[in-house]
């Protein structure tokens, strides 16, 4: 269901007439799949270092410009905007987890639970 959910929110703006026969909730499923991995490698690694300062500076700048952003976008009535902010915000989180500073750094917690 909240696959569905977010394949209309992301589809366009809710002014603009959606066909429908188009959409594809897969796509919807496979990012919420994505979300759900990067919260249980985060919830795996433990608690790490409890320095909220501490971590990966560049992780933190995109989390918070991401936090940023869809909040303004959802003021805005721009449902699909913020969604591909989260979007984005996810993949950063996933190569910080992969092939940055892993899942245990501060600024992957603080981006996971964002």
């Amino acid at each position: 269901m909240d696959a569905i959910r977010l394949t209309m929110i992301f589809a366009s703006p809710p002014e603009d007439d959606i066909d429908w026969a188009d959409m594809n909730p897969e796509a919807m499923v496979k990012f919420l799949g994505r979300v759900w991995r990067v919260a249980a490698d985060v919830a795996d690694a433990g608690q790490g270092t409890e320095d909220q300062g501490a971590g990966d500076t560049e992780l933190r700048r995109i989390t918070h410009r991401a936090i940023d952003e869809a909040t303004r976008q959802v003021e805005a009535y721009h449902l699909n905007v913020a969604v591909a902010r989260l979007m984005e915000l996810v993949s950063a989180t996933r190569r910080a987890i992969d092939s940055g500073p892993g899942a245990a750094d501060p600024a992957v917690r603080e981006a996971a639970e964002a």
